[in-house]
C-alpha cells in the first residue's frame, strides 16, 4: 500500500510528508516530532523512512507543530491544521 494513500480512521486525523536536504534528496532516519499542546497530547516522535517520508496517525483533530532535528542541519519547526479523516501534509527542506 501506498504510504501516502493508507487511509485515515474515522474521528481521528493523520499527519505525513517528506523531509529532503537543500538540494531535494530525501532525508533518511531524521526524527520528526510534534510538540506544543493544542491539542493536548503526549510528545510524539517518528523517524522518517529510507525515502525521507514520516507518518502520524490517530490523532486527535487540531493544529500540531511539528519539528525536525536532523544530524547536519538546523532544526526547522512548521505546523499543520489536522482535520478528522483526512491526511494532512507537512513537507520539510532543510538547509
Amino acid at each position: 500500500m501506498d504510504f501516502f494513500a493508507k487511509p485515515v480512521p474515522r474521528g481521528k486525523a493523520a499527519i505525513a510528508g517528506i523531509v529532503t536536504d537543500s538540494t531535494g534528496n530525501p532525508v533518511a532516519w531524521a526524527p520528526v516530532l510534534i510538540t506544543g499542546t493544542s491539542p493536548t497530547h503526549q510528545d510524539i516522535a517518528a523517524t522518517t523512512n529510507n525515502q525521507g517520508q514520516y507518518r502520524f496517525d490517530g490523532l486527535k483533530p487540531g493544529k500540531y507543530t511539528l519539528m525536525v532535528n536532523a544530524s547536519g542541519h538546523a532544526a526547522q519547526n512548521g505546523q499543520v491544521d489536522a482535520e478528522a479523516g483526512i491526511l494532512a501534509h507537512l513537507d520539510f527542506r532543510l538547509g
